[in-house]
């Protein structure tokens, strides 16, 4: 019998040595929380490449391992860093966590920076069939809009084009519309073969972006391939812009931006013999 009390106290003291081993084992599930989410808020003081703001966050982790922002946060540092590995492993718990949060920041993760258009839409609908009520929309990620352009890199156009109109209707309540929705949209249509569509739209995002360099090198390519004598002063445009025009945001990755006053003046040349 004193074998077997001994044996149990032993087995107490071992457990108490574990539970002293963690510095939280005293402070209460809310003491707990509210530590977690002083460390995120600590994070924000440093860089997210420093590995202070890495600290801070683990910290977090380490008062409250269910905390889906610290996890999120850590994902973003590793994306931006390059650490693809690290990131996934952090953003699928930060998801795991909170589905309704981070499910639709995975996609367009995965759309912008790994070009990963399969694995996106998966997100983007799966994300359908979480409680609406509960799901978080930033407002810089515009769900018909990376749905577009999603299907759009797939080549599935006439998908992109359905998504992008949707995507149009919703802005009709005054928001800023993504200028890259505009290019999107003409070049579905262009990839369809329904050049004065495509013409239509590159106009529009004219209208509202005169100084895009890219959408006057699209239009001038549609006038070329329309046998449009503009085509010719419309690369001329683009080349008057050039020094201090606006190129698409790279995100996206829909035309390269890195076009250069020598091959502007090469399409030029092209388009002016063809006018004679």
């Amino acid at each position: 019998m004193k074998k077997y009390l001994i044996l149990a106290f032993s087995l107490v003291i071992l457990s108490a040595c574990d539970h002293f081993s963690d510095p939280h084992f005293f402070l209460t599930p809310k003491e707990r929380a509210q530590a977690s989410t002083n460390c995120i808020m600590n994070s924000y003081q440093y860089s997210r490449f420093s590995q202070e703001y890495n600290d801070w966050l683990m910290d977090a982790i380490s008062y409250n391992d269910k905390n889906d922002k610290a996890f999120y946060e850590l994902a973003n540092a590793s994306l931006l860093k390059g650490e693809l590995s690290t990131w996934k492993k952090y953003i699928d718990k930060a998801v795991e966590l909170n589905p309704e949060a981070y499910k639709i920041q995975r996609g367009n993760q995965y759309l912008t920076y790994l070009n990963d258009a399969e694995k996106a839409i998966v997100d983007f609908y799966s994300a359908d069939l979480l409680d609406s009520a509960r799901v978080m929309h930033s407002p810089f990620i515009r769900p018909n809009l990376m749905r577009g352009i999603a299907h759009y890199r797939l080549k599935e156009y006439e998908k992109s084009i359905s998504f992008f109109n949707d995507y149009f209707n919703e802005m009709k309540d005054g928001s800023v519309i993504d200028p890259c929705a505009y290019l999107y949209l003409s070049k579905a249509q262009y990839y369809l073969g329904n050049m004065d569509k495509s013409l239509a739209h590159i106009n529009d995002g004219l209208d509202r972006n005169k100084n895009y360099v890219n959408f006057l090198v699209f239009k001038a390519k549609l006038l070329y391939e329309m046998k449009d004598n503009k085509a010719a002063l419309t690369i001329e445009d683009a080349l008057d812009q050039l020094a201090d025009g606006v190129f698409l945001k790279e995100k996206h990755q829909i035309l390269d931006s890195n076009i250069s006053r020598k091959d502007l003046t090469a399409l030029a040349k092209k388009y002016r013999e063809t006018d004679k």
